[in-house]
C-alpha cells in the first residue's frame, strides 16, 4: 500500500514538473527545436494529447523527452554563443573605431581652433599694417610745403576746383538754365528729370570742360607725386610690405581653416557612425546575453528532472532488493 501511495505521488510530481517544463521552454522549442527526423517543427515529441502516461512508460517518455531538449538546449548555446562572440568581436572593432575617430576629431577641431586664432591674428595685422599706413601718408603728405613739387600741384588742383565751382555757377546762373529749367518744372517734373537737365548744361558749356579737363591732368600730377612721395618714405614701403604679408597670411589660414572645418565635419561624421554602431553591438550582446541566462535556466529545470528519474528509480531498485 505505501509502495503504490508513494508511486503514485511521484507520478504527479513528475507531472507538474514536467508541465512547468513544457510551459518555460514551448516557445522556444516552436522556434529552433529541431525533430528526431532532423525538420523543424513547432512541434514537441509525440505524447499523449489528453493526459501524460502513467507508471514506467511515464518515466520513460518523460526522461526521453528531457534529454532530446537538453539535447536541443546544448545546440542553441552553442550557436548563441558563436553569435555572442561575433557580436563582442565587432564591439571591439565599433569601439576601436570610436576611439580613432574620437582622436581625429580632437585633431581636427585642433587645427581649425588653431587657424581660427591665425586667422584672427593675421586679420588684426592686416587692420593695423592699414591704419598706421594711412597715417604715413598723412603725415607725408602733412609735411609738404606749398613751394615743393607736390605743394605747387596741390594748389593748383586746389584752384581749379575752385575756378570749376565758379563756372558751374554762372552757368546755374543763366537766364538760360533758368528758362529750361521753368519749361521742365511744371509741376509734374521727377527730380531725376532736374538732374539731367543740370547735367547736360555743364556738361555742353565749353568753359566747365575745358576746366575739367585741365583739373583730371592736374589730378593725374598729384597723384604720381604722391606716389612718388610715397616710394621714398621707408616706413611708408616696410608698411605696405606688412600689409602684403597679412593679406596673404589671411588668405592662407582662410584656406587652411576652411580644410580644418571640412575634416572636423567628416570626422564628426565618422564618430557618430563608431558610436551608433557599437551601441547596436551592445544591444546584440546584451539579447544574446539575456537568451543564454533563459536557455540555461530551461536546461537546469530539465537537469533537475532527470535527476528525480532517475533517483527514482534507484530508490525503487533498493526497495526491490
Amino acid at each position: 500500500m505505501r509502495r503504490c501511495l508513494a508511486a503514485t505521488v511521484a507520478r504527479s510530481v513528475v507531472g507538474v514538473a514536467i508541465l512547468l517544463v513544457f510551459l518555460t521552454t514551448d516557445i522556444f522549442a516552436q522556434h529552433q527545436f529541431k525533430q528526431p527526423n532532423g525538420r523543424k517543427t513547432g512541434l514537441r515529441p509525440r505524447v499523449c494529447s489528453n493526459s501524460l502516461p502513467s507508471g514506467l512508460e511515464n518515466e520513460r517518455q518523460t526522461l526521453y523527452e528531457s534529454k532530446y531538449y537538453r539535447k536541443q538546449i546544448g545546440g542553441a548555446l552553442e550557436s548563441t554563443y558563436d553569435r555572442l562572440s561575433l557580436s563582442q568581436g565587432r564591439l571591439r572593432e565599433a569601439q576601436s573605431d570610436a576611439d580613432y575617430a574620437t582622436k581625429s576629431w580632437l585633431s581636427a577641431d585642433e587645427r581649425a581652433f588653431r587657424d581660427e586664432e591665425l586667422q584672427e591674428d593675421a586679420a588684426g595685422r592686416l587692420k593695423a599694417a592699414t591704419k598706421r599706413l594711412r597715417a604715413i601718408e598723412a603725415a607725408t603728405l602733412a609735411a609738404q610745403r606749398d613751394e615743393s613739387p607736390f605743394g605747387r600741384l596741390r594748389a593748383a588742383v586746389r584752384r581749379g576746383v575752385a575756378n570749376l565751382k565758379a563756372a558751374e555757377h554762372l552757368v546755374l546762373a543763366s537766364s538760360e538754365y533758368r528758362r529750361r529749367r521753368a519749361a521742365v518744372d511744371d509741376g509734374s517734373a521727377r527730380p531725376i528729370d532736374l538732374v539731367q537737365l543740370r547735367r547736360r548744361l555743364l556738361e555742353s558749356d565749353a568753359a566747365c570742360r575745358r576746366i575739367k579737363t585741365q583739373l583730371a591732368q592736374l589730378k593725374r600730377q598729384m597723384d604720381v607725386a604722391r606716389a612718388e612721395l610715397f616710394r621714398n618714405n621707408p616706413d611708408w614701403q616696410a608698411t605696405t610690405d606688412q600689409i602684403a604679408q597679412a593679406r596673404q597670411a589671411k588668405s592662407a589660414s582662410r584656406r587652411s581653416l576652411s580644410r580644418s572645418l571640412r575634416d572636423r565635419s567628416r570626422a564628426d561624421s565618422a564618430l557618430r557612425r563608431a558610436q551608433n554602431s557599437a551601441a547596436a553591438e551592445q544591444q546584440s550582446i546584451d539579447r544574446e546575453g539575456r537568451r543564454v541566462t533563459s536557455l540555461r535556466i530551461s536546461d537546469q529545470a530539465l537537469a533537475e528532472q532527470q535527476r528525480r528519474i532517475l533517483s527514482g528509480r534507484a530508490v525503487k531498485k533498493l526497495k526491490r532488493r
